[in-house]
């Protein structure tokens, strides 16, 4: 059991006209003994994404920087989470989901 939560950042709340928003996040309180990865998840309005396995040393990334999105950039004024996990090489994880829902909106006008 792993009890190394990374701790999610950035975007929180509403955004306005970010279509491949940049998803960051602080490594876990108490610096883990082991080797681990980070594994990314968004989801919400017939949206999937995800990125896997990235090094330990990488905090933050964009929208749809593996080409393997759907869709391939967010449309306004919809819902999304998302949420951070930390994966250790025996392929445990601590999951720290996104606690506030954001919104890409349109601008107001």
């Amino acid at each position: 059991m792993l009890d190394d939560f990374p701790v999610p950042g950035a975007p929180l709340g509403v955004i306005a006209n970010e279509s491949t928003p940049t998803f960051t996040w602080s490594a876990p309180p108490s610096s883990p003994g082991y080797e681990y990865t980070y594994q990314l998840y968004l989801y919400g309005d017939n949206t999937n994404w995800s990125m896997w396995d990235m090094p330990s040393t990488t905090l933050s990334a964009v929208y749809n920087e593996n080409g393997e999105a759907y869709p391939s950039t967010l449309g306004g004024n919809a819902s999304y989470q998302w949420s951070i996990s930390l994966r250790d090489d025996d392929g445990n994880e601590a999951q720290n989901q996104s606690t506030s829902v954001w919104a890409a909106a349109s601008a107001v006008r």
